[in-house]
């Protein structure tokens, strides 16, 4: 229903655009040329100029709504009755004439149809105001990611640019293929400066975008700052999407993908002793899972856990998933659908090792390091995740980033994210020494 309310509005602005086009550059409406008199519909007082410039102004707060949220349909729908009230003022003065009953039926239909939409839909209140002002550029981008197949092309344009992300001639790229889960061949990438030496500590890196997204050109440039910051050999993990691989594919993935770079650390040059794992968003889901994957399994421990706003649960019920349902970037309801996909093969189950806070047992893991932003959605679940391991008496280093929004990296100029980086470079230099 929410789609055909949706297709209904975006025609409704389309309308109201093409009848500005047509009073702008039309000597006559196509209705005259038919016969039919201007005047016979809109009455003899209301200028063709005035009305135009209503179109106009409806058409794009209709068009607005249709990508931005309800509430521009208020607005809509105000000037929607003051053009109907200048209608019946008009018929009136100038007499009735049937044919201006079209457009008297159009009019009260759509303010209707706007009063619907408005009411079932209300638009989620986005934060923008209190946002801090370095992250309020992104205010317009509150829009889902809906249908498979346009999650598949932003996959392709996002593929695309982060291969074609050149990092600095000082920082070593070297590609390997190893088996994932069911025997896939599973890409990994290890970025390193030149000048590190063997016996180097690593990071394990996992990335997010709900599980679906392919990873970030940003990303790319992030891990090379990391690889000068901290001097470690990263490893890059190309786990499997849930488009294609839902559930357990990424947890597998990214649990062979650590098991081999510890069972390779000669070949690689890595010192198996200081290795940590680090993820946002459905990464830090991943490298929280892999955490207690390697406990559970008896295999090696880990010298760090890096979360950065990780999606710890899926119950969506914290009162940050609540209130931060229309926020910038990503909130609780692009959660909720990559959720979807990511567990369409256990739609009734809560399988061991899908979302960190199902665990039963948070004692004996690595220290962590978790980080969340003020107005994220998922704020709530790294706090509740932070209190869980800090009471199975596992240390805890725990940031808010106070203004932040999900994914405030993407701008890298702020203050605020300079800040957020430090605290990471640094917590991952104490684990290594």
């Amino acid at each position: 229903m929410k789609t055909i309310a949706k297709l209904l509005v975006f025609v409704s602005g389309l309308a109201m655009l093409s009848a500005w086009v047509l009073w702008q550059f039309f000597p006559e409406t196509p209705l005259e040329l038919f016969g039919i008199s201007y005047k016979d519909i809109f009455g003899i007082n209301t200028l063709k100029s005035d009305v135009g410039g209503v179109f106009l102004a409806l058409g794009i707060c209709i068009l607005i709504s249709f990508l931005r949220g309800t509430k521009w349909l208020k607005a809509a729908r105000l000037i929607l009755i003051a053009i109907l009230l200048a209608r019946v003022i008009s018929i009136i003065q100038d007499g009735y004439t049937h044919m201006a009953l079209f457009p008297l039926f159009g009019e009260i239909i759509a303010i209707l149809l706007f009063s619907f939409v408005i009411k079932k839909y209300p638009t989620p209140y986005d934060y923008a105001n209190e946002i801090h002002p370095d992250f309020r550029f992104f205010r317009f981008a509150t829009f889902q990611y809906k249908g498979n197949a346009f999650k598949r092309i932003v996959n392709a344009f996002m593929r695309f640019q982060f291969n074609n992300v050149k990092l600095k001639k000082d920082i070593e790229e070297n590609h390997y293929s190893i088996k994932g889960y069911k025997d896939r061949d599973l890409k990994i990438t290890t970025y390193k400066l030149n000048t590190v030496k063997e016996n180097a500590p690593c990071i394990m890196l996992f990335h997010g975008g709900g599980f679906w997204m392919e990873s970030r050109p940003d990303y790319k440039k992030f891990y090379g700052k990391l690889a000068k910051e901290t001097e470690a050999l990263l490893v890059y993990v190309d786990y499997g999407l849930s488009l294609d691989h839902p559930y357990p594919a990424a947890t597998e993935d990214c649990y062979n993908a650590t098991l081999w770079a510890f069972q390779n650390a000669d070949n690689i040059g890595i010192n198996k002793n200081k290795i940590a794992l680090y993820g946002d968003s459905a990464g830090g889901n991943l490298a929280a899972v892999v955490s207690q994957m390697l406990r559970d399994r008896n295999q090696f421990q880990p010298c760090l856990q890096m979360m950065i706003y990780p999606v710890a649960d899926n119950n969506f019920k914290t009162e940050s998933a609540k209130r931060f349902q229309g926020v910038p970037i990503w909130n609780t309801p692009s959660t909720i659908d990559a959720t979807k996909i990511y567990m369409r093969d256990f739609p009734n189950e809560e399988p061991a090792y899908a979302f960190p806070l199902k665990a039963k047992d948070f004692s004996n893991l690595p220290p962590a390091y978790i980080e969340v932003a003020e107005f994220d959605s998922l704020k709530d679940e790294g706090i509740l995740y932070a209190e869980k391991l800090s009471d199975a008496d596992v240390p805890v280093e725990f940031h808010e980033i106070l203004g932040a929004i999900h994914a405030f990296e993407l701008n890298p100029r702020s203050e605020i994210t300079k800040t957020a980086l430090h605290l990471r470079y640094n917590a991952f230099r104490r684990a290594f020494e």
